[in-house]
């Protein structure tokens, strides 16, 4: 039957996906905002060359958000889960050439940060969002970008009118800041692409 000498000699290749590596995390605990925790991706292999990283924060809906592609790279994180031992999932993607790829997760515990100490971090990561973006960090602005937002609606206060006043005068003035830098970024690319 020659259907069934074509079935005889038909040969099919797996291509498996990257596997003997891990992902690595250090320090194991931290304080968010504050703590850098610098991942490694060690000991992938795969004959189907060159493999790609994808790091990615799980949230508590199970949902994912990319933080990183590049192996050593230092991040912080905002505080993990009261309910979870304030730990943080990560989860790394390992792509081979065909987009074969391996998940593998890692738990880090990140402890909250003190109410007081939150606007000066804000400050300090909206001073720092127009570097990554004429870096052309796009991880690294998105981080930024996410981390004042979670800053900003964590720095609430009930004490007393005076401090909620502050609060509010803080948080418009840091959007004010983020929407020139944005718009700024903005025209400047324009401008750029016009030239060329």
């Amino acid at each position: 039957n020659k259907y069934q000498a074509i079935i005889k000699n038909l040969e099919m290749e797996v291509n498996f996906a990257p596997q003997q590596g891990k992902l690595t995390v250090s320090p194991s605990e931290g304080v968010e905002l504050e703590t850098k925790f610098t991942h490694a991706f060690e000991g992938w292999t795969d004959i189907h060359m060159p493999l790609r990283y994808e790091l990615y924060t799980v949230k508590n809906d199970g949902s994912e958000e990319l933080i990183s592609t590049d192996s050593g790279d230092s991040l912080q994180y905002s505080s993990g889960d009261p309910d979870s031992n304030s730990e943080v999932t990560l989860a790394l993607y390992v792509y081979d050439a065909y987009d074969a790829y391996t998940r593998v997760t890692e738990r880090v515990k990140v402890t909250p940060q003190q109410q007081e100490q939150l606007l000066p971090l804000v400050e300090d990561k909206t001073s720092t969002l127009l570097e990554t973006i004429n870096q052309g960090n796009d991880a690294g602005s998105q981080q930024n970008v996410l981390t004042d937002v979670y800053m900003l609606n964590r720095s609430t206060f009930s004490e007393s009118t005076e401090q909620t006043d502050q609060i509010d005068t803080k948080k418009a003035a840091l959007k004010d800041d983020f929407l020139e830098i944005v718009s700024t970024t903005v025209d400047s690319g324009v401008k750029s692409t016009e030239t060329q």
